[in-house]
């Protein structure tokens, strides 16, 4: 039977990552777990499917139960008998039984790395879990370490991982295949078989490699993402281009005004023809601090839109509170949300005017980090 868990390091992904699985898998089979317990009210609002667990002041559940929100439609899982002898309260129980599990991996490192009883309440679910670890081209260098440790507990219970990502270098690679080939080694000792793992690359445009106690790990690994970055580079239907401006003495205003000509001059040259012979763009403004964004947005929004009347304005940064930033969060995935192209047609020609619309974001890095954005 089907056991996996799928961590993430955002919680916005992790929510995004649950309603796509939801599509996909039983919903009484997948259990999401986040943090930032201050979310409560807006999550609840936007979405059905949330449960609040009741609090239980034992000891070994302090943790979880301090930081966690829960999603979860598991009411009529068949537990694990074993689990049940050990008096664990509803949500740990439920974490530990449900076939699937989406969440955060801040939950997990502790289990790893922390010398508290109340920090390892997920051991049981990570040594009998395979697991997924995405976008982890987002961690930090200490986050990576912690990350090599987590991947050495997981060879030493013998289990599966997958790790995707789309700019890992050739060093943290082989630092994190070689932590977990070290716990394998010793699993495969304990169990007095000569136990083997396949260490592999796989993508959509190359043929997959796999490493057989290859010496040359490092030259195959960079020459193989050498070759499929080109083909990236040549098939890639994203439009971008940097800005340089004229000189460097022109104002604020003036530096913005040049953006807003700008974004026009990318609406004509890239947008999409919808079906129902619509003019669409959705163009990011990526600004390196959070006071250009504003600026920029009160700058756009200060013009006469009389003359505009298909332009909408998108400000999205991290100054936001919470709230505010879940609801943006929520209306951004659904607008760049084309994996079914009949309803994203729908929405977006909703906001047409006289059969066009150019939709401007502006944002900050804070797009770029924990965010799948079509």
């Amino acid at each position: 039977s089907l056991r996996l868990s799928y961590l993430v390091g955002f919680r916005s992904l992790a929510i995004q990552t649950s309603e796509k699985f939801k599509q996909i898998f039983s919903e009484q089979d997948i259990i999401t777990l986040i943090g930032n317990i201050e979310n409560l009210d807006i999550q609840n609002k936007l979405s059905q499917d949330f449960i609040d667990s009741k609090s239980n002041e034992n000891e070994n559940n302090l943790y979880l139960n301090n930081c966690d929100i829960l999603y979860s439609d598991t009411d009529n899982i068949k537990y694990n008998t074993l689990i049940n002898h050990f008096n664990l309260d509803e949500k740990v129980t439920k974490i530990f039984n449900s076939p699937i599990l989406v969440g955060t991996i801040d939950h997990f490192i502790p289990t790893v790395i922390g010398s508290k009883s109340s920090e390892t309440s997920l051991i049981y679910r990570l040594a009998t879990s395979n697991f997924i670890l995405d976008e982890i081209d987002s961690y930090s260098a200490s986050d990576l370490l912690s990350l090599g440790k987590f991947l050495y507990v997981l060879g030493l219970f013998g289990r599966k991982c997958l790790i995707l990502s789309a700019t890992l270098t050739s060093e943290i690679f082989l630092g994190l295949s070689s932590s977990y080939e070290r716990g394998f080694k010793i699993f495969s000792q304990l169990n007095k078989k000569k136990e083997t793992f396949n260490l592999s690359i796989i993508s959509d445009l190359e043929e997959p490699i796999v490493f057989n106690n290859n010496l040359n790990k490092q030259n195959i690994y960079d020459n193989y993402i050498g070759k499929y970055k080109i083909k990236v580079d040549n098939q890639s239907s994203i439009k971008y281009e940097f800005l340089s401006l004229p000189n460097d003495n022109l104002s604020e205003n003036s530096q913005y005004e040049l953006l807003f000509q700008k974004s026009f001059e990318l609406h004509k040259k890239f947008h999409i023809i919808t079906r129902n012979n619509k003019k669409i763009s959705i163009g990011f403004i990526r600004f390196n601090n959070t006071s250009s964004c504003i600026n920029f947005s009160s700058y756009i929004e200060a013009k006469d839109h009389s003359k505009y009347p298909f332009l909408k304005l998108i400000c999205y940064h991290s100054k936001f509170p919470n709230f505010a930033r879940i609801y943006l969060d929520s209306h951004i995935n659904n607008l760049t949300n084309r994996n079914t192209i009949s309803e994203w047609e729908s929405l977006i020609e909703s906001f047409c005017v006289d059969n066009e619309l150019m939709i401007i974001i502006s944002t900050t890095s804070i797009i770029e980090t924990g965010r799948d954005h079509d």
